[in-house]
């Protein structure tokens, strides 16, 4: 959904990087980088993606951001979802750079 508007298209398809690793996606917004890290052995082959070059120039999502172990930015936006019941629930924590969350 936040590529999709970012992009201003809503029948945009996002699909997941789970073999490429990593998508990027330029928008109107500017570039973002989508990483899925669930196949990473090692936090430091996230270099071999482009991940600094994503945290200079764009916006960065991350699907198992924990495999980034120390490397994980300690400032950032975490957004945990959830399937409660028959709906969705979405908790997002981050610093007062995000404003009131």
């Amino acid at each position: 959904a936040l590529l999709r508007a970012a992009a201003g298209d809503p029948a945009l398809i996002v699909p997941s990087p789970t073999f490429t690793l990593v998508e990027v996606y330029e928008t109107v917004r500017g570039s973002f980088w989508h990483f899925d890290l669930y196949r990473l052995e090692e936090p430091e082959q996230v270099f071999e993606l482009g991940w600094e070059e994503a945290r200079v120039d764009g916006v960065v999502l991350v699907e198992w951001a924990e495999r980034l172990g120390p490397l994980l930015p300690r400032e950032r936006l975490t957004v945990s979802l959830s399937v409660e019941g028959e709906g969705r629930r979405a908790i997002l924590e981050g610093d007062s750079r995000f404003g009131e969350i």
